[in-house]
C-alpha cells in the first residue's frame, strides 16, 4: 500500500509538463507574485510542530528516543539508544500474531508521533454506500490504549486511498479529493487532535486535475502545493506553493511555476526545478539559483543540512537499478557528503539523528554525526513479518 501511495504522490510531480497562469477559479486563493504571507512564530518546537521526514505518506515516525514504523498492518519500534526493535507491544508473552496484540493496528495509515501520542488513521468500508470513511485513532507510546478521535471528511473516492496528512501544532491536517479528473476539486481540512471540534474546510481548490498535496507545517500556518492541468488534454500541468495562514485564514500563493520537492528554511522556500534547486525569500521577495541539480530531487531539512534525494530522476529516466544518491548541503550550498544507495531501497531522510534507507523489508540506519566523515557505519533494524503469522 505505501509505495501506491507513493507512486500516485510521484505522478503529481511530472517534470515534462508545462506551466501556466492560472484562469480565475472561485476556489482560488489571491494569487499574485506580490506575496503577502507573513510567517509568525516560525521557532520549531520537535513536540508539536510537523516532522520533517522524506514525504506525508511515510510511515516512519519519531520521539525523543524510539523510531516507530508502520509496515502492513503492525507497528515497530527501534530504540534509539539500546538498539532494540521489535513490535510495539508491551503485552507479557504475547505471540504478535493476532488483533489482541498491542501492535496490531489493521487497515490503517498516517503513523506519526506528536507531543506524546501516536496517530494513525484507520480505514474502513461503509458495506451500504460502497465508500471509504477515514477514522483519526491515538495510542500512548507503548501501543496501548487505543482512542478514537474523530472521523474525518468524507470524498467520493471509489477506492481505499490513504489521504494525505500531517500534524502540526495540535491539529490534523489533511486532503480529500472529489470529482471526475475532468472536474475535480481538492480541498484541505484539519480536526483537533483532542476532538473538541469536528473537521474543517480551510482551502479548496478546482479544476481540471485539481490536486492539493506536500502538506508541511511552518510557523502558525501550513504550506502545500496545488496542481492542476492547464487544459482537458492534461499534457501540461501547473504547480504553485502557497500558504494557509491559521490566525487569519487567508490562503496565498508563495511561489508559483514550481515542479516538485519545497522545504522552508528561516522564511525561505527552497524548491525544486528540472535544472536546480532555488531560493525564494519570502519577505525579500526576490529568488536565485541555490544548487545546480540538472534533475528533480527530493528534498528535506533537518534543523542543520539540506538532503537532496536523486531517486525521482532515476525513475523518470528508468535507471531504478542503478540506485540513487542523497547530497547533503549546507546552507550555504556547499557540499557536506554524498551518500549512495547501490541497493535501490528507499530513503527516509529521518530526524536529526538518524538517515534511514529502506521501508518495506529491513531497514538501515546511519546516524547523522557521520555524515561529512569518512567513516561510515550502518546499524540494521530487523523487521519482522508479523502479518504472515496472523491467525
Amino acid at each position: 500500500m505505501k509505495k501506491i501511495l507513493f507512486a500516485v504522490w510521484i505522478l503529481c510531480l511530472i517534470f515534462l509538463s508545462g506551466c501556466g497562469k492560472k484562469e480565475n477559479n472561485d476556489y482560488s486563493a489571491e494569487a499574485d507574485n506580490d506575496s503577502n504571507v507573513i510567517f509568525k512564530n516560525t521557532e520549531y518546537n520537535p513536540d508539536t510542530d510537523y516532522q520533517f521526514f522524506s514525504s506525508n505518506y511515510s510511515e516512519v515516525t519519531a520521539s525523543d528516543s524510539i523510531y516507530y514504523f508502520r509496515n502492513y498492518e503492525f507497528v515497530y519500534y527501534w530504540d534509539k539508544k539500546s538498539g532494540q526493535s521489535g513490535a510495539l507491544c508491551a503485552k507479557p508473552d504475547c505471540s504478535h500474531d493476532s488483533e489482541s496484540c498491542d501492535a496490531y493496528i489493521g487497515f490503517a495509515g498516517n503513523l506519526t508521533y506528536n507531543d506524546g501520542s501516536l496517530y494513525y488513521l484507520e480505514i474502513d468500508e461503509d458495506d451500504a454506500s460502497g465508500s471509504f470513511k477515514y477514522t483519526l485513532h491515538s495510542r500512548l507510546p507503548d501501543g496501548s490504549v487505543d482512542k478514537e478521535i474523530s472521523e474525518l471528511m468524507s470524498s467520493s473516492n471509489e477506492l481505499p486511498v490513504i489521504p494525505e496528512t500531517m500534524i502540526h501544532r495540535g491539529y490534523l491536517y489533511y486532503v480529500i479529493y472529489d470529482g471526475t479528473m475532468e472536474n475535480s476539486t481538492s480541498r484541505l481540512c484539519r480536526v483537533p487532535l483532542d476532538g473538541s471540534e469536528d473537521s474543517k474546510e480551510l482551502f479548496a481548490y478546482k479544476g481540471v486535475d485539481a490536486d492539493i498535496y506536500q502538506l508541511k507545517g511552518y510557523g502558525d500556518g501550513v504550506m502545500f502545493i496545488v496542481s492542476e492541468a492547464a487544459d482537458k488534454d492534461l499534457e501540461k500541468h501547473i504547480f504553485n506553493i502557497y500558504y494557509y495562514d491559521t490566525a487569519s485564514g487567508q490562503t496565498e500563493l508563495v511561489v508559483d511555476d514550481t515542479r516538485g520537492d519545497y522545504v522552508v528554511i528561516n522564511d525561505k522556500v527552497y524548491y525544486t526545478m528540472p535544472d536546480a534547486v532555488y531560493c525564494y525569500d519570502v519577505f525579500a521577495k526576490n529568488k536565485e539559483k541555490f544548487y545546480e541539480t540538472n534533475a528533480l530531487v527530493y528534498m528535506s531539512y533537518d534543523g542543520v543540512n539540506l538532503y537532496l534525494d536523486d531517486s525521482y530522476s532515476k525513475m523518470i529516466d528508468d535507471k531504478e537499478n542503478e540506485g540513487n544518491t542523497i547530497t547533503v548541503l549546507s546552507l550555504d550550498g556547499e557540499i557536506i557528503d554524498s551518500i549512495n544507495n547501490d541497493n535501490s531501497q528507499e530513503f527516509c531522510f529521518g530526524d536529526s539523528e538518524y538517515l534511514i534507507l529502506g521501508y518495506d523489508e529491513d531497514f538501515k540506519l546511519l546516524d547523522k554525526k557521520y555524515i561529512g566523515k569518512d567513516k561510515t557505519e550502518w546499524i540494521t533494524w530487523e523487521i519482522p513479518h508479523l502479518w504472515e503469522n496472523m491467525q
